[in-house]
């Protein structure tokens, strides 16, 4: 599973120890953990370092007062930043306003209120040639909706935002856990989202890393299996001809051979 790491703006020096533990990729958080008062300063350093580029970068785009915001994403845009992660949009005009002041995007969508998440297929069918990933703000959804923070409470918003990504064709990222104690909790999150179909997933702390490396997304049991189902294809001389085949008592057909093929990538990079 990919993983995308928040690290605060205001800790722009812990980046190359994040870069050692080996995450997919960096996103400088100039959100959460930041007082307002500091983002001009902050955004200057990031401004500084064009190494910076390389990464995705959280940044607000709507006020206090619930009025947008696109000073900032103007200026990193306009100092050819390209990557954004934009947090609490909440409809179709909010980026539209947003799109108008970015010369190039790659942009991660996390929704986090009740009316994006309505509107979000409608949203997607606009906008998608500028879309890197989609993802749930879980905690400020629940927030918004004034609800508890469970897996059982948030598993409808969850579910569909998997289900447009995989429509739309961008990445789907699931959500952010800040679970930091219990290896067995995080474990269980982290293999939920896999089974559902997730690619990537959120993390905020180098334990979680840690703990996702340790993390076997596949048993023994299925790599044995996708072994004799790669000996069964070897055995087609034309693989496009391939047809339903019987295993051990069970039909074999494409989606079983891709999911073999996937087991055997994750075994044998």
């Amino acid at each position: 599973m990919e993983s995308f790491f928040f690290i605060p703006a205001n800790r722009l020096h812990k980046i190359s120890e994040i870069e050692k533990i080996g995450v997919t990729e960096i996103i400088i958080d100039l959100e959460d953990s930041i007082k307002r008062s500091e983002i001009d300063n902050l955004i200057e350093a990031i401004i500084k370092n064009t190494e910076y580029k390389k990464y995705f970068i959280r940044v607000p785009v709507i006020s206090s007062d619930l009025e947008m915001e696109v000073g900032y994403i103007k200026k990193l845009s306009c100092a050819g930043f390209s990557k954004f992660l934009l947090p609490k949009i909440r409809n179709k005009s909010d980026l539209r306003n947003i799109l108008e002041v970015l010369t190039k995007s790659q942009l991660i969508l996390l929704v986090e209120n009740p009316q994006f998440f309505l509107e979000a297929k409608e949203l997607m069918l606009e906008f998608k040639e500028y879309l890197y990933g989609l993802a749930l703000g879980s905690h400020d959804f629940m927030a918004e909706m004034g609800g508890s923070h469970t897996m059982e409470n948030i598993e409808i918003p969850r579910q569909y935002m998997l289900y447009l990504a995989r429509a739309f064709g961008i990445k789907a990222i699931d959500i952010a856990s800040m679970e930091l104690t219990s290896e067995g909790e995080f474990q269980k999150e982290v293999l939920d989202g896999f089974r559902k179909g997730y690619e990537a997933k959120f993390f905020i702390h180098p334990w979680q890393i840690e703990i996702l490396r340790e993390i076997k997304f596949y048993t023994e049991g299925e790599y044995e299996w996708a072994l004799k189902v790669k000996q069964k294809l070897d055995e087609v001389e034309v693989k496009e001809e391939f047809n339903a085949i019987s295993l051990e008592g069970r039909v074999l057909e494409k989606p079983h051979i891709d999911r073999a093929l996937r087991i055997l990538k994750y075994y044998r990079p």
